[in-house]
């Protein structure tokens, strides 16, 4: 009897186990924007799918995982993530549900496949301009007067290999409307600068 006993008690420990859910991995990263229209890329990855979760702590402050103390003050972003595989853009947020100044800090939380993912934060009106991060941000970013100094936070169970990128200013791409007012330019210097040449004057 005591070893059938045993046997179950074994068998109960085992399935206690097996239904723990795994402990949740919390990532956070700081930084400060080098300029208005600079964006922070956060590179991670999944090894299998698991709901994550992305919280900024930029604008109101608070304590983030790492148990750092963020101070208030940073610029109300932005926080958009893309597939960092295809560039595809998943989900953009700008404010959270609440009141207060921690509504002014973005929160997101996704049921992700395995893969490489991509988060970006950006100042306040420097959105992703379309469906892929191959298309850029608006570059016009504002701070309003406060630092440029942010904070994030990535949660989930299957998080791993987490890399942060440099700050960057974006370059800015000229829109094919910029192109064609240049390519004007440039015409209209080259069509000046031959009809100067060809001009003869007399004294």
């Amino acid at each position: 009897m005591s070893r059938i006993k045993a046997r179950f008690a074994a068998l109960l420990a085992t399935a206690a186990f097996a239904a723990t859910p795994a402990a949740a991995v919390d990532l956070s990263f700081v930084g400060t924007l080098p300029a208005e229209n600079g964006v922070a890329f956060i590179d991670f990855s999944l090894n299998a799918a698991g709901s994550v979760t992305l919280a900024s702590y930029g604008y109101a402050g608070g304590t983030n995982a790492a148990g750092q103390t963020i101070a208030a003050g940073g610029f109300d972003s932005i926080l958009t993530l893309f597939d960092k595989t295809t560039g595809a853009r998943i989900a953009q947020n700008d404010d959270r549900n609440g009141w207060g100044a921690i509504a002014y800090d973005p929160l997101l939380t996704l049921n992700l496949a395995a893969g490489s993912y991509t988060a970006a934060l950006s100042s306040f009106t420097n959105f992703s301009m379309g469906p892929n991060l191959a298309y850029g941000f608006t570059d016009f970013g504002l701070f309003f007067g406060r630092s440029g100094n942010w904070a994030l936070d990535i949660s989930g169970d299957t998080l791993v290999a987490p890399a942060i990128r440099a700050n960057t200013a974006p370059v800015a791409v000229p829109e094919p409307a910029a192109w064609a007012l240049m390519i004007a330019g440039f015409g209209l210097a080259g069509y000046a600068f031959r009809r100067r040449r060809g001009t003869v004057r007399f004294a």
